[in-house]
């Protein structure tokens, strides 16, 4: 009975804590660069997941009015590696929501022709 009490507690603890993605979903990009240059694993992981995403997202389509070209097969730390570079280039860039500010990044660094 007390293994059936505290699995009951914890179904109820886990389902009314928020998800990351619900906390996230109007991240800037300063916020996810803070992710993308965190020693914390589940920080890291989550940038990259979310900028694999994003250049998975601009496979033929625009996100957020910017287009990338020619980036099949990178791998997802050059992803990371190409976000971090303009965050610190263009720093300015970071206050736009962090869809945005990848897919900028991503269409600098590969360009449609």
């Amino acid at each position: 009975m007390k293994k059936y009490a505290f699995f009951v507690f914890l179904v109820c603890v886990v389902t009314a804590m928020p998800t990351r993605a619900a906390i996230e979903r109007n991240m800037t990009g300063a916020e996810l660069h803070t992710m993308c240059t965190s020693a914390s694993n589940l920080d890291y992981g989550f940038c990259a997941g979310y900028v694999t995403a994003v250049a998975d997202a601009l496979h033929g389509a625009s996100v957020a009015g910017y287009r990338a070209c020619g980036h099949d097969g990178t791998r997802s730390q050059q992803l990371i590696d190409t976000y971090n570079a303009f965050a610190d280039m263009f720093p300015g860039n970071l206050q736009d929501s962090a869809d945005a500010a990848v897919a900028a990044s991503l269409a600098r660094a590969f360009p449609c022709r």
